[in-house]
């Protein structure tokens, strides 16, 4: 999503993006590289607050569409979120202490950027932007749309990895139980969410019968799959950096 100047084209859009999962590899959490192209993307533009809007906007709306799964998953599994409020001593312990851990480090990091003038004005302006996303209903509507598709490719891909593994995990478990997975693994406690990951697996498949080694390379498979992406997002950072080429601000812009 770009709701900064028109000069950021989408060809060096999406190679910021590719270069993020790099830097996300090794930053807390798995929205890491979201603050590496919000940077980038600023430096480049004439309006550096609207574009940093349009991060946190795509991951806003990601997470929506996350939630919107899991509320389809609710649907097609009766009981489902019952099932989840009866294992509530099981989530308990091990959940607790990260969710704490998260919120904590959330909410210094906010009293801290509170205090800058960059960020207020960054904030303002990425208000004004929000703003008008919210007056286009189009726009918001495409900007929603790609973002449960998003999603439901991510859940086709853990499904991939399931059948390549010869995992019996039905594809209406994996619509609620990605979700539950990728929203705990945005808690910034570890690098990437590399083991918060395998946390929640663990605990969603409990019950399956599914080895336990099993079950940690099933999401470690999922991991590796986002360090291929990031090595080439690596190899793009080597080589071109993060700023525009001279070729992607003379390509016309898409509207």
């Amino acid at each position: 999503m770009n709701l900064g100047d028109d000069r950021l084209p989408w060809r060096y859009l999406f190679r910021l993006y590719v270069i993020g999962t790099f830097f996300g590899l090794f930053l807390p959490g798995s929205v890491g590289g979201d603050a590496v192209r919000a940077a980038a993307a600023a430096r480049s533009s004439t309006s550096g607050g609207r574009t940093v809007a349009s991060v946190l906007l795509d991951r806003g709306l990601g997470f929506a569409a996350t939630v919107a799964y899991l509320a389809l998953g609710a649907i097609l599994v009766p009981g489902l979120l019952r099932l989840l409020r009866d294992d509530q001593l099981h989530w308990r312990a091990p959940s607790l202490p990260a969710v704490a851990i998260g919120a904590a480090a959330a909410g210094a990091a906010a009293l801290l950027l509170a205090r800058s003038r960059l960020v207020r004005s960054v904030w303002r302006e990425g208000a004004a932007a929000a703003a008008e996303l919210a007056r286009s209903p189009r726009r918001l509507a495409y900007a929603a749309a790609l973002s449960l598709l998003s999603q439901g490719l991510l859940v086709l891909l853990w499904n991939v990895l399931a059948r390549g593994m010869h995992l019996d995990l039905p594809a209406v478990f994996l619509i609620w139980a990605v979700p539950v997975v990728t929203l705990s693994a945005l808690l910034p406690v570890t690098f990437s969410g590399l083991g918060l990951r395998e946390g929640a697996w663990l605990l969603l498949l409990a019950g399956s019968g599914i080895p336990r080694a099993d079950i940690v390379a099933f999401s470690l498979l999922y991991f590796v799959c986002n360090v291929l992406v990031g090595v080439l997002g690596g190899l793009l950072f080597v080589a071109t950096g993060t700023a525009p080429s001279r070729g992607e601000l003379a390509c016309p812009q898409r509207r």
